[in-house]
């Protein structure tokens, strides 16, 4: 698809957005606003995340970020050419925040969002296989409202448990440079301590937290990890959350 910026029906509300959405458009479940400051560069990453004195504030900062210039130009380079299969719908094309209870007893941990996934949806590990994956398994240990998360503003919630990402924004090939790692590390840090009063249990996925559960296709096309796999990882984060919350 040519790289026009043409307004497109948004899947679940029908309202018209460009591509990659602007702050605070209107586009379901943006915390930003117009006037939310975008971080240009490490340094502001970090004083921005350091100031945010809430969850939603702080996910608010993530979600304009523009302090790696390779990822915004691919991140956005995605969202005006966009896949021939979402050609007819409009792309998010900014960093995806941390999304779920935000005062979660179960913190799950990716690598970073997908190209035609979060970076399409608006929500992290929504609108690829990987969240098909991750959510159906959420969904059988009662920790999500619905089996499936298609589109942010699609009805589903997270019971105890929110999802972040290392890196808040899609990576080319999927694999986030050190130095953007690095530089996106405060939002994470900054969100982690919000979580910490009621957090009981953290599930890594993803090479940069723990290699063997990482729901990629292919892992998951290879039996490296099977649905009863990740059920399994879940309801253990569960179970320990649970006690946990118990002793203490």
């Amino acid at each position: 698809m040519s790289g026009e910026d043409v307004a497109s029906p948004h899947p679940v509300t029908g309202e018209p957005f460009v591509s990659p959405a602007p702050p605070g458009a209107g586009w379901p479940e943006d915390p930003a606003s117009p006037d939310t400051p975008a971080a240009r560069d490490g340094a502001e990453v970090a004083r921005l995340a350091d100031a945010a004195t809430s969850v939603s504030e702080l996910c608010a900062l993530e979600s304009v970020c523009r302090a790696c210039p390779r990822l915004v130009a691919w991140r956005e380079q995605v969202a005006r050419e966009r896949r021939r299969a979402f050609a007819h719908e409009p792309y998010w094309g900014r960093p995806v925040p941390g999304w779920g209870d935000e005062a979660p007893r179960i913190l799950i941990v990716g690598l970073a969002p997908a190209a035609h996934g979060g970076n399409r949806t608006g929500r992290i590990f929504t609108g690829d296989r990987s969240g098909d994956w991750l959510f159906a398994a959420l969904h059988h240990v009662g920790l999500a409202e619905i089996a499936t998360s298609t589109y942010a503003g699609d009805g589903q919630r997270l019971r105890d448990t929110r999802v972040v990402a290392a890196v808040r924004c899609a990576p080319p090939a999927n694999k986030p440079l050190p130095v953007e790692r690095d530089t996106c590390f405060p939002w994470l840090a900054r969100e982690v301590r919000f979580c910490v009063p009621t957090l009981r249990a953290v599930v890594a996925l993803g090479s940069y937290a723990w290699d063997a559960y990482h729901p990629s296709q292919q892992n998951t096309f290879t039996g490296k990890l099977t649905r009863q796999m990740l059920v399994d990882v879940l309801r253990r984060a569960k179970d320990v959350a649970a006690t946990a919350n118990e002793v203490r």
